[in-house]
């Protein structure tokens, strides 16, 4: 919480700056305050009702921030999880269930390189040891490496169906092949003039 605190006051602080300027009078100081109250305040509504889990994790790696699907989908509460290192909370694991490396780690990349980073190869490992395939963002806040905002979701039922669409192509494509053989090959003898004249010719002598 105190991490979006910082963020909105650096947010409110330029903009004053920026209206000092432009020598704006009390009352639009008053008015500017309000909007950016009204904003933090429809950004609390987003961020605890959408579907996808979100973590705001300060440049030391603390857990500042985590919303109600984040908590969910981790098996965490959030005054268990507040404060502490976003590792001993969002643990992630390869396919074949083997702790990720730092370097493929994209929260730590991204908190490393402040850069953004995204995976969707990666299993989130639950409070209740429960393996979950995820699609995970993390976005730097700020320029100067202030921490990243991870963004997550389960997709293992999509990736199941995706799985269950394309074995029923292949299978569907490998069931059709056959008939469509038998078919083109009947089309071939058909089309041979040397099998049409044999035929022809052994229907003559019966």
């Amino acid at each position: 919480l105190e991490f979006r605190r910082v963020l909105f006051r650096s947010i409110a602080f330029g903009v004053i700056l920026w209206g000092r300027k432009q020598t704006l009078k009390k009352s639009a100081y008053s008015d500017l305050e309000q909007k950016l109250s009204t904003v933090e305040g429809k950004s609390d509504v987003v961020i605890n009702t959408i579907d996808d889990g979100v973590l705001a994790i300060s440049k030391e790696g603390n857990i500042e921030l985590i919303n109600p699907s984040a908590q969910s989908l981790i098996g965490w509460d959030q005054g268990d999880a507040l404060g502490l290192n976003w590792k001993s909370v969002l643990k992630l694991a390869t396919s074949d269930g083997k702790e990720v490396a730092e370097i493929d780690n994209p929260i730590a990349q991204a908190l490393t390189k402040n850069q953004p980073t995204h995976s969707d190869k990666l299993l989130l490992v639950t409070n209740s040891d429960k393996r979950r395939l995820v699609s995970i963002v993390s976005s730097p806040v700020g320029e100067n490496n202030e921490g990243v905002i991870v963004v997550f979701r389960d997709i293992t039922r999509e990736k199941a169906e995706e799985r269950e669409q394309a074995e029923f192509i292949s299978t569907a494509s490998h069931e059709m092949r056959t008939p469509v053989a038998s078919i083109e090959g009947y089309l071939g003898l058909a089309l041979d003039r040397k099998s049409t004249r044999l035929n022809s010719s052994h229907a003559l002598a019966s």
